[in-house]
């Protein structure tokens, strides 16, 4: 089920020690509470709430964020880059291996 919203935000809202996450929309200049996630005291659930607001906002609507998006493209580039130097050298080495047996 998609929620038309055009931008979702996590929102981590503290009240009296506890962090509430609640995912909001902004239209007409107000903001509009969609769904509250949960809340916590404990560090680890707080991000643990955090992530868990992101996900469900890429799961039902479809908005990425282009930081995990750069991220994933600069990962790729340099797994590649490394994948295909490997192969030079590979080339590059197997070439003088060879060359050498012969003589």
């Amino acid at each position: 089920m998609g929620i038309f919203a055009p931008c979702l935000y996590v929102r981590k809202i503290i009240q009296v020690a506890l962090s509430v996450f609640r995912l909001l929309t902004k239209a007409g200049g107000k903001y509009r509470v969609v769904k509250t996630i949960g809340s916590s005291k404990e560090p680890d659930e707080v991000s643990k709430l955090y992530s868990e607001g992101k996900k469900w906002i890429v799961s039902c609507t479809g908005q990425r964020d282009i930081f995990v998006l750069h991220e994933q493209k600069r990962e790729e580039k340099q797994v590649t880059d490394y994948l295909l130097s490997n192969i030079e050298n590979i080339l590059l080495n197997g070439a003088r291996l060879i060359f050498r047996h012969e003589k």
